[in-house]
């Protein structure tokens, strides 16, 4: 009951400053749904338009972190949208703290965490392990399998984190799901659990503490 909820997010809970200008994350994020009432309205107000050609400009931990894509591409787009507007915004006027962005005493906290970042930190982002064939479970079972040993909470750190499966058939269903979004899970929480155990948090794992992190959130692994 008295213990902290730590959340690990695969998706961002904010976008580049610039159109963000003048209002902290809590105000922004109270007013999100209203000023993108959907996902294509999100896409478009956050891209810059030089004739055809549409930019979409990354935030400061996008370009520090090497995320794959930025929170309005095409391909992430939707799932920004749904989980700033279903998830971060409500959550943090309900006891939870989104971090960097907020003072987190006494709060649960709530983070982006992302698994490709997890997966680099730790040397592991090598072959491809999301896919149907056998070369893509065996790809999973390595991630685990490194998972299961333990992993440093820091680049620089001796302290190790391991993920325990509390059912054994967890294991074989983490294996067989081929979009690895069950994995990713996993590492998106690892990644959070790796980030309030380094001694600098709320900094990321590069341990430098930006001041645009407050308002343009940034990625934990």
């Amino acid at each position: 009951k008295d213990q902290t909820v730590v959340v690990g997010v695969d998706s961002p809970p904010a976008i580049a400053k610039e159109f963000m200008t003048g209002v902290s994350w809590t105000t922004w994020a109270r007013r999100f749904s209203k000023v993108y009432r959907t996902p294509d309205a999100f896409r478009d107000a956050t891209s810059v338009f030089d004739g055809l050609k549409r930019r979409e400009p990354k935030r400061r931990t996008d370009v520090e972190h090497k995320t794959p894509l930025p929170p309005q591409n095409l391909r992430m787009y939707k799932q920004t949208w749904w989980a700033i507007q279903g998830i971060f915004a409500p959550l943090s006027q309900q006891g939870f703290s989104v971090v960097p962005c907020m003072d987190f005493s006494g709060r649960h906290l709530l983070m982006e965490s992302c698994p490709a970042s997890v997966l680099k930190r730790l040397e592991l982002y090598t072959e491809p392990y999301k896919g149907r064939t056998a070369k893509h479970g065996r790809r999973r079972r390595v991630i685990l399998d490194r998972l299961k040993r333990g992993v440093p909470i820091g680049r620089n750190s001796k302290s190790l984190l391991s993920v325990q499966m509390a059912d054994p058939k967890l294991l074989g269903a983490l294996v067989a799901d081929s979009g690895a979004d069950a994995l990713d899970a996993v590492l998106a929480a690892l990644g959070a659990a790796c980030s309030i155990s380094r001694e600098d948090f709320p900094a990321p794992e590069d341990g430098k503490m930006l001041d645009i992190y407050k308002l343009e959130a940034c990625v934990y692994c």
